[in-house]
């Protein structure tokens, strides 16, 4: 059973800024790369909230054929082949199955073969995913483009520290900080909102020297530098928006 808090992630709208495009025959198609279905997987389901698995898997086509050689002159030969698996995409309990194509061209006589199968295993992933809504690409079938979002890079900005003070609160539970550094987190965060004229790098190095020195008995080194980093977040938002 999907959280509520996973199911609110899902209904938010498919950020036009990580589409791509490619050229396919005389057309442009808009596709989500894998890296990024992954690392959104990751984020909204947790790195041990979700699992992908081939179950089956054809070569539908495996050939040869001579070709020119530019380089070297004469003929060399292209090895291609063409794959299909199916894959299902696994989590919390509810299953997302659908098949993926993969083609692979090489000159030498194995390379095609490992460049179709993870062609089609990332597809596969792909068309997984986008079962669960235009977060993952759904909204891409769509003609009239809805459920593709525009987002302002204020919302933007909240979005990457909502994403840092989550990793910030799961190395917490990985015993990497403690209440004590949350504590600190507050009172520099107080701090620099009461001090806006203060330059943040200034917030910064006093946060690093607060949690060395001052906490000192109370802090490791890791959770001093992850401190910091959450206060590094606040500089590249700030940063970012007074760009704009």
């Amino acid at each position: 059973m999907l959280s509520d808090k996973v199911k609110s992630e899902l209904l938010k709208d498919l950020d036009s800024s990580i589409i791509k495009t490619r050229k396919q025959g005389t057309a442009q198609v808009a596709y989500l790369e894998g890296s990024q279905v992954i690392r959104d997987l990751n984020k909204i389901f947790g790195f041990d909230g979700w699992s992908f698995e081939i179950t089956d898997e054809k070569m539908l086509v495996d050939s040869t054929r001579e070709v020119e050689d530019k380089y070297k002159g004469g003929q060399k030969t292209q090895y291609f082949c063409s794959y299909r698996v199916t894959g299902s995409l696994i989590i919390d309990g509810v299953i997302k199955s659908d098949i993926g194509l993969g083609d692979g061209v090489a000159y030498q006589p194995t390379g095609h073969y490992s460049m179709a199968v993870k062609g089609a295993s990332t597809d596969a992933l792909k068309r997984c995913a986008r079962q669960f809504g235009n977060r993952f690409g759904l909204a891409l079938y769509f003609d009239d483009h809805s459920g593709i979002a525009d987002y302002t890079q204020d919302e933007k900005n909240e979005e990457y520290m909502k994403r840092e003070e989550e990793k910030f609160m799961l190395d917490r539970k990985a015993n990497i900080v403690t209440q004590s550094t949350l504590k600190l987190l507050n009172k520099l965060t107080t701090e620099l909102e009461a001090n806006e004229d203060k330059n943040i790098d200034w917030m910064i190095e006093k946060g690093y020297c607060f949690a060395k020195v001052t906490n000192y008995n109370e802090l490791t080194e890791k959770e001093a530098l992850a401190l910091v980093k959450v206060l590094k977040a606040k500089k590249k938002a700030n940063n970012a928006t007074n760009k704009n």
